[in-house]
C-alpha cells in the first residue's frame, strides 16, 4: 500500500526496499533524468523489462497495472473486475479493483489470462483467439477511436507535447487508416479527471471502502496480530517512526480513508452513477454511434479512470521511446466490460504491424 499511504511518496518506492529502478536506466544520465518504471506495480514490470521473468501479476484500481507496464515497454492488461478471483488479494477497493498480467508479448497476456480468468469467463470467451490470435486476423475487424495527444495527461503535459511523443503518437491513426481500420481521430470525449458525482469521485469511493478491504485482508494471516483494522496499521506506523524511514514519513492516505464519512447508501450511490457517466453517458454513447470497439489514449492519460469508473478492462502496448532519455512509453487501449478479446486482437494486430521496442539492455547499471 505505499502509494496509498502518502501523498508524497514517489511511485516505484518502499520502506523495504527503497525506490525501484527502471531496467532502461542510462548510466550517462543524472539521475533527475533517468527513466521511471511507474508504478504500483513496478517490481513486476521492472523484473520482465530486466529479463528476470516472462511474466507478471497485478491488482490495479486506476493505472497500477498498465501504467509501469507503458513505462518498462511492455506490454499489460486489466481484466474485467470479477473475471478472476481477487482471494487473498489485497485490495483498495472490491468496486474499482481487478487483476491485471503483465509480458513481453501479446501471447504471453493471452495465455496468462487464458490460465487465470474465472472457469466460467473462460468458457464464455473465445479460447482459441485467446491462446493463439490467427495471423489471418484483420484491422477491417476493428472500429478504434483515439483521442488527442494530449487528452487527459495534466500530469505529464511537457512530455506528451514534445516533437518525437507528439509525432509518435500521431503517426498512430494514420497508420491505422493505411491498414484498413476504421479510425476516429481525434476523438473530443471529457478527461477522465471529470467523472464525478456531485463532489465524490472514484478516490474518495475507494478510500470509503479501503477500511474494510484491509479488516478482510488481515484475517488472511495465519498468526495472531494485535492489528485488526486501518486504524490499527495507522497507530503501529505512528508507534515504530524506523518502519516509515526519512523522507517519507507521513500517512494522509491513510488516516484520510480511515476518515471517510461516506455511508454505504451514498458509496453505492457513487459507484453506481460513475458507471453510468461511462457507460450510458457520453463514450458509451460515441462507441454505440461510431461502431467502436476500442479507445486509444496517451500511457500517462486518464483513460484509467474510464476503465475503473465502468469495469472495463484496459491495455497497453508500447509505442516508442523518449530522445531524451530512452523512456519507453505507449498507448492504452480500452474496451468494453468482458471483452479482453477485443484487447488481445489489437495487441496481436500492433505487435505484428507496428514497430517492435526494442528491449532493456543494461538494467541498473547506473
Amino acid at each position: 500500500m505505499t502509494h496509498d499511504r502518502s501523498d508524497n511518496t514517489p511511485i516505484g518506492w518502499s520502506a523495504v526496499g527503497g525506490q525501484t529502478l527502471s531496467a532502461h536506466r542510462n548510466p550517462d544520465l543524472e539521475e533527475k533524468n533517468q527513466p521511471t518504471c511507474g508504478g504500483s506495480s513496478s517490481g513486476p514490470a521492472t523484473a520482465i523489462a530486466a529479463g528476470f521473468s516472462p511474466l507478471g501479476i497485478g491488482t490495479e484500481t486506476s493505472g497500477s497495472v498498465v501504467y509501469p507496464a507503458s513505462c518498462c515497454g511492455l506490454y499489460g492488461m486489466k481484466l474485467t473486475p470479477g473475471n478472476v478471483s481477487t482471494e487473498g488479494v489485497f485490495k483498495l477497493s472490491n468496486t474499482f479493483d481487478g487483476l491485471g498480467v503483465l509480458g513481453r508479448t501479446h501471447k504471453d497476456l493471452a495465455l496468462l489470462t487464458q490460465i487465470i480468468l474465472d472457469e466460467e469467463r473462460r468458457d464464455a470467451l473465445d479460447t482459441q483467439a485467446l491462446a493463439s490470435i490467427s495471423e489471418n486476423s484483420s484491422w477491417l475487424e476493428l472500429g478504434i477511436g483515439i483521442v488527442a495527444p494530449t487528452w487527459g495527461v495534466a500530469f505529464a503535459l511537457d512530455k506528451w507535447s514534445s516533437s518525437d511523443v507528439k509525432s509518435a503518437y500521431e503517426a498512430v491513426p494514420a497508420r491505422l487508416k493505411e491498414l484498413g481500420t476504421k479510425v476516429e481521430y481525434p476523438l473530443d470525449i471529457l478527461d477522465g479527471a471529470a467523472l464525478k458525482y456531485g463532489e465524490d469521485s472514484l478516490i474518495t469511493a475507494a478510500y470509503a471502502e479501503f477500511p474494510k478491504r484491509v479488516q478482510e485482508f488481515i484475517t488472511n494471516f495465519e498468526k495472531n496480530t494485535a492489528l485488526r483494522c486501518l486504524g490499527d496499521v495507522i497507530w503501529w506506523n505512528e508507534e515504530h517512526p524506523e518502519a516509515l524511514p526519512e523522507p517519507y514519513t507521513t500517512q494522509t492516505e491513510l488516516i484520510r480513508s480511515n476518515e471517510s464519512k461516506m455511508s454505504e447508501g451514498r458509496h453505492q450511490e457513487v459507484c453506481s452513477e460513475l458507471r453510468h457517466l461511462v457507460i450510458e453517458g457520453q463514450l458509451g454513447n460515441l462507441m454505440s454511434k461510431k461502431g467502436l470497439d476500442i479507445i486509444l489514449a496517451p500511457s500517462d492519460s486518464t483513460m484509467v479512470s474510464y476503465s475503473a469508473c465502468a469495469g472495463w478492462p484496459i491495455a497497453t502496448v508500447p509505442l516508442s521511446r523518449m530522445e531524451s532519455n530512452g523512456q519507453p512509453f505507449g498507448l492504452f487501449a480500452l474496451a468494453r466490460e468482458n471483452r479482453e478479446d477485443l484487447l488481445l486482437k489489437f495487441m496481436h494486430l500492433f505487435e505484428r504491424d507496428f514497430a517492435k521496442l526494442a528491449p532493456a539492455t543494461e538494467p541498473f547499471k547506473a
